[in-house]
């Protein structure tokens, strides 16, 4: 039996000059629209925050939201370490209460995603399973 899964969008920015540190990105977009954001030091889990949308209109204020902060990190210190990466989660991963709480678990198919892909860059944060 096949199990049904949900497409997210990541990318990842790294800090090695002025601390070591990351932002990650994981962009929901159906079938409920969420951006999840891990932040901390390299090699950690990170931090989540997600941020849900609850209008359809809302959906590419969030994308905004997060080039905005990419932004702003990239005029700072951090560099890409993930380029856009498209991703699959399983369905049950990415329920609309329990996005926060699985959020770690998430990072790891980008992680595998990015790494089979190509868009992994060397300065890439490790991330781990949780």
């Amino acid at each position: 039996m096949a199990t049904s899964t949900v497409q997210g969008y990541g990318w990842e920015l790294q800090n090695d000059t002025s601390r070591s540190a990351f932002y990650r990105f994981l962009v929901f977009l159906a079938p409920e629209p969420a951006l999840i954001t891990l932040y901390g030091p390299t090699g950690g889990a990170g931090t989540a925050t997600v941020k849900l949308v609850d209008a359809p209109a809302d959906v590419q204020a969030v994308i905004n939201k997060a080039c905005k902060t990419c932004e702003e990190k990239e005029n700072g210190d951090y560099e890409l370490s993930r380029d856009f990466t498209p991703f699959e989660v399983p369905a049950e991963l990415a329920v609309r209460g329990d996005l926060k709480a699985n959020a770690h678990a998430i990072a790891t198919y980008f992680r595998d995603s990015a790494k089979e892909q190509g868009p992994e860059l060397p300065n890439a944060s490790p991330i781990p399973s949780p």
